[in-house]
C-alpha cells in the first residue's frame, strides 16, 4: 500500500472563508469547485489559466484532500435504505453483496 502525504499546508477549512468549505490556502477557491471541474473533464493547465493564484501543487493537494476524506468516510444505511437502493436502483441485491434481501430485516439497527 502507497501513502501519499497530504501537503497539509495548502488546503484549510476556516468558517469565515466559503463557509467553512475547503479551500485552497490563501484563496477563496474551494476544493469541491476544482473537484466538480476536474470531473468535467477540464485540464489542470485549463484551471491554471483560469485560477492564476493556483500551482500545480494546490491542484493536487485537493485531490489527495478529497481521497483522504472518502478513505475516512463511512457510509451506513439501515436495511429500510438498502431495500430501497435495491428498488430504485433495479440491482438485485443477493447478486452484487451475496446476501438474501430478505435476511435485511434481520441486520441489526447503526
Amino acid at each position: 500500500m502507497k501513502f501519499t502525504a497530504i501537503p497539509t499546508d495548502s488546503i484549510e477549512i476556516d468558517p469565515k472563508v466559503c463557509n467553512g468549505k475547503p479551500v485552497i490556502r490563501g484563496t477563496r477557491v474551494p476544493v469541491s469547485d476544482l473537484l466538480e471541474q476536474i470531473a468535467e473533464g477540464e485540464l489542470w493547465d485549463d484551471l491554471l489559466r483560469n485560477y492564476p493564484e493556483l500551482k500545480r501543487e494546490d491542484i493536487q493537494a485537493a485531490l489527495l484532500y478529497a481521497t483522504a476524506s472518502l478513505d475516512h468516510m463511512e457510509i451506513r444505511a439501515t436495511p429500510i435504505q438498502l431495500r430501497a437502493f435495491c428498488k430504485l436502483s433495479r440491482h438485485p441485491f443477493s447478486k452484487t453483496f451475496k446476501m438474501d434481501p430478505d435476511s435485511l430485516n434481520s441486520v441489526d439497527k447503526v
